[in-house]
């Protein structure tokens, strides 16, 4: 059966006149109208629309017979590998988007049980079959949660804007013109693969992306500014401080860096506090664990006393729960936007009073780590005092003994 064109179509229609440029590729095409609304342009060189239903690539190929159209059954991407080289200038997508209601399986109207099923699938394919300056008009509803069809845009490390807007019954329609990541299209042209948002902070945007080094995949992260930070070089002085700190075996392995940009290796684990929280039942276990705890914390003073005798200070080491990530029992710090030269590095002591936080503290004697508030305060007091290894290592005898 035919999806007649509605108050949807006629919306994707307007802009489609309006920005459809090309090579066009029409997804679930059904009744053709996009096909055909961008085959009339004149800055449109050819159209390919796919639909999954043989019967309507049928009655397309007779009903609207155009010489800039070709017509292909296709479920989504899976009878289009040859077209994966050419690319396409713009991507038109009017998928089924309804959430299912219980017991109707129309593919018409429903995109999956929740309603976004079909555009996530969809879009984890999407990129290939873009150019690189090509647009993406995707039209979904309100009823197929907003929030998290920008989330998928998101994921595929896509920028997106919305174009128009509609308000019909008892939903809204919009449009959403996506386009490539500026960040996404220097990595793939660095021979980066599988592209994703990894995170977002206060002043970076985070990327993880794979590249294969001597025939073994190997994950890296791509940092770059958050364009709503105000801050002014943070990421330059990260890749700086990496490359320096790489040296001193602190922080991820630096690989490269670019105008608003570091590349660094992805170091998997979960976040210091995370880790320190794991479940650990068996009482064997938890006498394991608490002695792995006391061996993190005792790291992560070392490498902050490495800091502390080269002057710099890292800054957030009062709390680094995001900063620092546990990897096979070790910790690796993160971050290093804000490190700078100081006469007075406070890395130990800033990592003195972390420990001395009520809520780390009482998560560490569950685990069986007591650390006396006021003991590692008077040590971090007399440490700042000379900076002496003598004084420092108090601070780590008192941790072995905690």
């Amino acid at each position: 059966m035919i999806y007649e064109p509605q108050e949807d179509s006629y919306l994707l229609q307007k802009m489609v006149k309006q920005y459809a440029n090309g090579k066009v590729l029409d997804i679930g095409t059904g009744s053709g109208i996009q096909a055909i609304t961008a085959a009339e342009k004149k800055n449109v060189t050819s159209v390919l629309a796919v639909d999954v239903q043989k019967s309507v690539i049928d009655f397309c190929k007779t009903k609207h017979p155009h010489k800039k159209i070709t017509w292909l059954q296709s479920n989504l991407f899976a009878n289009m590998k040859k077209e994966r080289t050419k690319k396409f200038d713009t991507i038109i997508f009017n998928p089924p988007y309804l959430p299912q209601d219980v017991g109707i399986t129309d593919r018409r109207l429903y995109g999956g049980k929740k309603g976004y099923e079909l555009i996530e699938k969809a879009f984890k394919n999407i990129r290939e079959y873009l150019a690189d300056d090509g647009i993406i008009l995707l039209l979904f509803s309100s009823l197929t949660k907003k929030v998290k069809v920008e989330q998928i845009i998101h994921q595929e490390a896509m920028d997106f804007e919305e174009v128009a807007k509609v308000h019909v019954s008892f939903e809204d329609l919009f449009v959403y013109k996506i386009k490539r990541n500026q960040w996404q299209t220097l990595l793939e042209r660095k021979k980066y693969t599988n592209i994703s948002y990894f995170a977002k902070g206060k002043r970076g945007v985070l990327f993880k992306a794979k590249k294969i080094i001597k025939n073994k995949p190997v994950w890296f992260v791509m940092k770059v500014k958050n364009p709503d930070s105000k801050a002014e070089n943070r990421i330059i002085n990260e890749a700086k401080w990496m490359k320096r700190l790489n040296k001193k075996k602190i922080c991820p392995k630096f690989v490269e860096e670019g105008k608003n940009y570091v590349i660094y290796k992805f170091i998997s684990g979960s976040f210091i506090i995370d880790w320190i929280a794991g479940e650990n039942k068996k009482e064997n276990v938890k006498k394991e664990k608490k002695e792995k705890i006391k061996k993190v914390l005792i790291d992560c003073f070392m490498q902050c006393k490495t800091m502390d005798d080269i002057k710099v200070d890292k800054e957030e080491m009062h709390h680094p729960f995001k900063h620092i990530v546990i990897h096979n029992n070790k910790p690796v710090f993160l971050d290093f936007e804000r490190c700078h030269i100081v006469k007075e590095p406070k890395n130990v002591t800033q990592f003195c009073q972390c420990l001395s936080h009520s809520a780390l503290n009482e998560l560490l004697q569950k685990k069986g780590v007591f650390i006396d508030k006021e003991k590692i305060r008077l040590l971090a007091r007399q440490y700042k005092e000379s900076y002496e290894k003598k004084a420092f290592d108090e601070i780590i005898m008192f941790i072995k003994q905690s």
